[in-house]
């Protein structure tokens, strides 16, 4: 497996269990097709001689975005949602 695959999976996951916890009834199935892709093309892109660290470093840019940044409309990211559980809902 190469080094930016976990990291772009797990960014696919948290966005898509995100996205599943306020719309339960109508999953988007776009974004696990969309991870897939990606984690493939950045694993063809490791192969290029110094190009892994790119890779690696992108990957962990789009992990940073999908816990801070809100992508869907109505649906809150995942930080500011664990922020307000700690402060109790507030």
């Amino acid at each position: 497996m190469a080094a930016s695959t976990g990291i772009l999976l797990a960014a696919g996951a948290i966005t898509f269990g995100n996205e599943w916890i306020h719309n339960p009834a109508h999953p988007n199935w776009k974004i696990p097709v969309a991870t897939l892709a990606i984690s493939v093309i950045f694993a063809g892109i490791e192969h290029i001689p110094g190009a892994a660290p790119f890779a690696v470093g992108v990957a962990a840019i789009a992990l940073v975005g999908t816990l801070l940044g809100s992508f869907t409309p109505g649906v809150p990211s995942p930080a500011s949602q664990l922020i307000s559980f700690i402060n109790g809902g507030k």
